[in-house]
C-alpha cells in the first residue's frame, strides 16, 4: 500500500508482510498499481525505475512519475507483482492472493463463509470470512487445500454471539 509521498516522485510502499524482505520487489522491473474507488479498479503495470529500503517500508520511483505532484495520485494504491517474479513457495507456504475465494469449513463440516480477505496487525494474521475474523495461526487452522479451494478451520460461529 502507497502510505506517503517524498520528493520527486518517489513512493513510499508498506508491505502487507511486515517480514517482507523485499527482495522479489528489489529484482522486479515492473510493478502493478492499483486504485480501488466505487466505480471499481483495474491494474495497470508500470516500469519500476527504483527500489530502495526505507526503514520498514520501500521507496518506488516508477516510469513517468518524476514529480511530487504526479506521485500523489498513487496515495493509498496498492502494489503488486506480477506472480512470475515472485519466490516458489514451500508446501505448507501459500501467498495471500490464493487464499482469497477459498471456502472456510469448521472441522466439523459446518461452512462459515468464504476468504474475502486477508489481514495483519503485525503479530498475526487474519482471515476474513464475513463477520469472523480468525487467526491464521496452527492453533486455528487444521487444513489449506489449495486444489479444493477449502481452508479447514477449529473456529467456531457462535464465540461471536453474547
Amino acid at each position: 500500500m502507497v502510505g506517503a509521498v517524498r520528493n520527486a516522485g518517489e513512493l513510499r510502499v508498506r508491505p502487507l508482510n511486515p517480514d517482507a524482505d523485499g527482495e522479489s520487489l528489489a529484482q522486479a522491473k515492473a510493478v502493478w498499481i492499483v486504485r480501488r474507488s466505487s466505480s471499481g479498479a483495474a491494474w495497470a503495470q508500470i516500469a519500476l525505475l527504483k527500489f530502495a529500503r526505507h526503514g520498514g517500508d520501500w521507496a518506488l520511483l516508477i516510469d513517468g512519475v518524476e514529480r511530487r505532484e504526479l506521485a500523489e495520485q498513487f496515495l493509498h494504491a496498492e502494489v503488486g507483482l506480477d506472480r512470475a517474479e515472485l519466490p516458489p513457495l514451500d508446501d505448507d507456504t501459500h501467498y495471500w492472493v490464493d487464499l482469497i475465494g477459498c471456502r472456510v469449513r469448521h472441522r466439523d463440516g459446518r461452512e462459515l463463509g468464504t476468504i474475502e480477505r486477508l489481514e495483519t496487525n503485525g503479530v498475526q494474521d487474519w482471515m476474513v470470512v464475513g463477520p469472523h475474523w480468525i487467526p491464521f495461526v496452527d492453533a486455528h487452522v487444521d487444513a489449506v487445500d489449495l486444489s479444493a479451494k477449502e481452508v479447514r478451520v477449529d473456529w467456531d460461529p457462535d464465540w461471536l454471539r453474547d
